[in-house]
């Protein structure tokens, strides 16, 4: 029998007369020299002799990382790109109702001066109360519950 303090003189090796040599999948080839058991194993095995072999669905932690990754950037994509066309959809939608505004104001100033009826409008004039719409800051109050061209955005 090998002397417990001493050990075998060749290492990977236990046993009587240090004969029986140290499972193949103890780490380093270290294990007990008496009973043989591994000290530690090889990565992907376990038990007392590392006989055991781990399923695992990704052994390889550099493999997982390299997924999450991946996985980090395709969610940051679409995020981005989500925000991105909400944002020029939004833009879009209100440069509509802008050109709408512009277009029936651009009308409403071609009549000025046409005939009404049997009279001639050669001169329009508006009161103070008709350009409340072109300075919001002036409103009466019964003007101000008018629906806005904000309004109609949503």
């Amino acid at each position: 029998m090998p002397n417990a303090l001493k050990g075998c003189p060749a290492p990977g090796y236990y046993g009587e007369n240090c004969s029986l040599p140290c499972p193949q999948n103890c780490q380093e080839r270290n294990c007990n020299i008496v009973y043989g058991t591994c000290l530690g194993c090889k990565d992907g095995y376990r038990g007392p002799t590392c006989d055991e072999k781990l399923i695992s669905s990704s052994s390889d932690p550099a493999s997982t990382r390299q997924l999450s990754i991946a996985l980090y950037a395709c969610v940051t994509i679409i995020i981005l790109s989500v925000t991105l066309n909400v944002f020029f959809i939004i833009r879009q939608q209100r440069d509509n109702m802008c050109i709408k505004l512009t277009s029936k104001q651009n009308l409403d100033k071609r009549f000025v001066g046409r005939n009404k009826g049997t009279k001639q409008l050669d001169i329009f004039s508006k009161s103070t109360y008709d350009t409340a719409e072109d300075n919001t800051a002036y409103q009466e109050l019964g003007e101000i519950t008018k629906e806005s061209q904000y309004d109609k955005l949503s």
